[in-house]
């Protein structure tokens, strides 16, 4: 079966998110650096997210293709939001390169 056929469910969700955190934490304690707080997929914020993409009951499934649409338009959603954070941060603020 091609990968793009594939379909996520929320199931499988978890675990890579488990696998995901686990990781982080791995890197945590090889690097010493701590990496931005990441939130209990419990969390409001998460709950919304699961509903969004696995419907209320969380039977809905993605298919992969969706799933990485997905990402893509949140990454460029976040870059989008950075970049007029930093723009508010020059007009308003004054912030300057030396």
């Amino acid at each position: 079966m091609s990968v793009l056929c594939r379909m996520i469910d929320i199931t499988e969700f978890k675990k890579i998110m488990q696998l995901m955190r686990k990781r982080n934490k791995e890197e945590i304690s090889e690097t010493g650096k701590r990496l931005a707080t990441r939130k209990s997929l419990d969390s409001p914020q998460n709950v919304k997210l699961l509903k969004y993409l696995f419907g209320n009951d969380g039977s809905k499934v993605l298919q992969y293709r969706e799933f990485i649409q997905f990402l893509m338009d949140l990454h460029d959603e976040v870059i989008l939001e950075a970049l007029n954070l930093f723009e508010f941060l020059i007009v308003f603020h004054g912030l300057r390169w030396q």
